[in-house]
């Protein structure tokens, strides 16, 4: 993907003004240095939201089915994809988004670091679908640490699609004498159990951040053959010129 600077893009979308309030921001930066992860309702005001809905929707069209399980993690993935190659050579508008200023301001101030685009040509923004019952997108890192989640529709959470994070993965892993990047599960399971898989449900419209090359996360399984969900994950590097290509997002992402 051709780098796109955040001073040479479309201005006009539309942003909480919450999210402009200096005292909300340090919350949020608090929030996010402790637990790497920050629920952020209305931060896509709702004509930008319809905006990326209904490209979103538009994309689908060119979008990949996968059904596999990723080496390595050994988790599964049961879902639709379309990768940041894809997205690049088709949507002007998420270009624009992903590089606009407004949001990248609220971002950096959330995390506390100027953010830098991801160069990795999969992986700077990808779109996932998951259609009934029983799709997943299961545990695993990002290579990129910073991750920007817009839901574009979210099911109820007893019908699943909700996420699943575990901050501090590494450590955890690191305690528990565990690769944490090899068969995750077994762990997973174990800390379910002592309550250490952490929940957290959205709605449609609803924005997160997470702070994905150290919290473990995944979406947990749909329920029901209509049941559907759909995001927008853009990634970001914590310093510029970063040389990065994940096999992973490969595996799931090319065709």
């Amino acid at each position: 993907m051709k780098t796109v600077k955040a001073n040479n893009v479309n201005n006009s979308f539309k942003f909480g003004a919450n999210y402009f309030d200096s005292k909300m921001i340090d919350s949020l930066h608090l929030s996010f240095g402790r637990n790497g992860y920050v629920k952020l309702p209305g931060l896509i005001a709702l004509p930008t939201f319809n905006l990326l809905k209904a490209e979103v929707q538009r994309l689908s069209g060119i979008a990949i089915e996968r059904n596999f399980v990723m080496q390595g993690y050994e988790s599964p993935r049961i879902m639709t994809t379309l990768g940041g190659q894809q997205i690049a050579e088709n949507s002007e508008l998420l270009k624009n988004f992903y590089g606009n200023q407004k949001l990248r301001s609220v971002l950096s101030g959330i995390v506390g670091s100027p953010l830098f685009d991801c160069p990795d040509v999969n992986e700077w923004c990808v779109s996932t679908w998951l259609n009934g019952e029983g799709q997943t997108h299961g545990h695993h890192l990002d290579d990129p640490p910073i991750a920007l989640i817009v839901i574009i529709e979210a099911p109820p959470p007893e019908l699943g699609g909700f996420l699943e994070v575990v901050t501090d993965w590494r450590e955890i892993a690191r305690i528990f004498e565990q690769d944490p990047e090899r068969n995750v599960l077994p762990l997973v399971n174990k800390l379910r159990n002592i309550n250490l898989v952490q929940v957290k449900t959205h709605i449609t419209g609803d924005a997160y951040l997470l702070r994905a090359d150290q919290c473990l996360h995944a979406v947990a399984l749909l329920r029901g053959r209509e049941t559907k969900r759909s995001i927008l994950n853009m990634a970001f590097e914590l310093e510029p010129n970063i040389a990065r290509r994940s096999e992973t997002a490969a595996a799931l992402f090319e065709t």
